[in-house]
C-alpha cells in the first residue's frame, strides 16, 4: 500500500476520559492520537474494552468525527488490551487504533448488518449497499467485526456474513473477528461520481433553544457485523 501511511496509537483511560472547555483543533487532535500532522486520517479502527460515549463532547472520537466527517471508523470491543512496547510505563490502555491516512485517491467504505438481517439474502443485499459505493475492488482489503452471537447459532448457518461478502467482492481479502460488541456506521458515498470529499456522516440541526446542534451517527451495536473496506492507487 504504498499510497497509505498506516498510523498505530493508543489512549489511556484517562485520555479517553479528560475533558476541557474549548475543543482543540485537528492539529493537537492528531497529536494527541500520535497521527503526524501532515497526514489525513480515511479509515480508522478502533480496538477498546468499554464502550465509547459521546457524553463528553470533547471525546477524542467525537471529536475526531468533527474534524473529519469523511472518516470511516470500524472495530470492536474485546476482553482484553496488552500493552504495547510504546505505552508509556503505569498507563492503562483505554484503546488502541489503527489509521490508514492518504489523500482523495483514497477510497473508503463502510456498512452494518444489524441484528434485522438474519438470512443470506438479507446479509447479501446489505453488502451490495457496499458494492453501490461503487469503491475500487482492485488493490482492496475489507475488515469484518461480528457479534460473538452472531455465529451459526444466529443463522442457524456457517459463514454467512463472510460469504454474502465473498460473493460480491470476489478477491478482495477479509480480516476481522467476533467480540463483545462492534464499533462503526455506514459510510456509502458514490465514488462514480469523483471524489468523497463532500460526504459526511456529521450532520447539523436547529436547536429549540435556537443555535445549531452536531449531530454524531451511532458508533455501538450489538448482534451485529460492520464490514469495513478500502482502496488504494498504486504509486
Amino acid at each position: 500500500m504504498s499510497s497509505v501511511d498506516v498510523v498505530t496509537f493508543s489512549l489511556d483511560t484517562q485520555d479517553l476520559c479528560q475533558t476541557g472547555d474549548a475543543s482543540p483543533d485537528s492539529t493537537t487532535l492528531l497529536r494527541t492520537l500520535g497521527i503526524p500532522d501532515n497526514l489525513t486520517p480515511r479509515m480508522i479502527l478502533l480496538f477498546g474494552t468499554e464502550q465509547l460515549v459521546y457524553e463528553d463532547e470533547n471525546h477524542p472520537v467525537a471529536l475526531l468525527l468533527k474534524h473529519y466527517g469523511n472518516v470511516v471508523l470500524a472495530g470492536g470491543l474485546v476482553d482484553d488490551l496488552m500493552p504495547q512496547p510504546d505505552d508509556i510505563a503505569g498507563s492503562e490502555p483505554g484503546l488502541y487504533g489503527v489509521a490508514f491516512c492518504g489523500g482523495d485517491d483514497l477510497q473508503v467504505a463502510s456498512v452494518v448488518l444489524d441484528a434485522n438481517v438474519r438470512s443470506q439474502a438479507d446479509a447479501e443485499a446489505a453488502v451490495r449497499r457496499l458494492e453501490r459505493s461503487h469503491i475500487r475492488q482492485e488493490n482492496s482489503i475489507a475488515f469484518m467485526f461480528s457479534c460473538i452471537g452472531r455465529g451459526e447459532s444466529y443463522y442457524r448457518a456457517p459463514a454467512v456474513d463472510s460469504r454474502a461478502f465473498r460473493k460480491v467482492f470476489r478477491t478482495t481479502p477479509l480480516l476481522g473477528f467476533f467480540g463483545n460488541g462492534e464499533i462503526g456506521y455506514e459510510y456509502l458515498p458514490d465514488y462514480s461520481k469523483g471524489s468523497d470529499h463532500k460526504y459526511t456522516v456529521v450532520t447539523q440541526c436547529d436547536m429549540e433553544e435556537g443555535g445549531v446542534d452536531t449531530v454524531l451517527p451511532e458508533i455501538h451495536h450489538s448482534y451485529s457485523t460492520v464490514i469495513a473496506m478500502l482502496s488504494w492507487q498504486p504509486a
